[in-house]
């Protein structure tokens, strides 16, 4: 990986996609948020809510949590320095770390979860490019 081998750190902060890949937030939920995630257009869940549906299926067999496999993936596709999480329970936190138990993902479940991800990106309505709008 380019980072590991030019000495660049890498720091992978929202693993979860604000509970949606560790499944503590269900479609329809998001309205009730009071906390940062408010904050979030409620089209970037839906896209995230849809990305997961497509990539969710590949995961069945594989040991762990939800939020255990998301947290695989990060480990096993770009091998980050560090991974900041949010964990508002002792036993949320045991859980993530537990992560580092579970065995690797193989390098298939990897890639086709990048290609999906990748090929719907375009979609995301939060990398949609904004029209410059001029003023006279």
């Amino acid at each position: 990986m380019m980072a590991r081998e030019t000495n660049v750190g890498i720091v992978t902060r929202v693993p979860h996609a604000g509970g949606v890949l560790d499944e503590t937030l269900k479609p329809g939920m998001e309205g009730a948020l009071e906390d940062h995630r408010a904050l979030r257009r409620r089209d970037w869940f839906k896209w995230a809510y849809t990305v997961y549906e497509v990539i969710k299926p590949l995961l069945n067999g594989i040991p762990g949590t939800p939020g255990q496999k998301a947290l695989r993936f990060i480990l096993d596709s770009i091998n980050p320095h560090s991974i900041v999480l949010i964990a508002i329970d002792p036993w949320r936190l045991e859980e993530y770390v537990g992560t580092l138990n579970l065995p690797a993902l193989d390098g298939g479940h990897v890639e086709v979860s990048m290609r999906i991800h990748d090929d719907m990106a375009r979609y995301n309505p939060e990398l949609q490019a904004t029209p410059l709008v001029e003023t006279h």
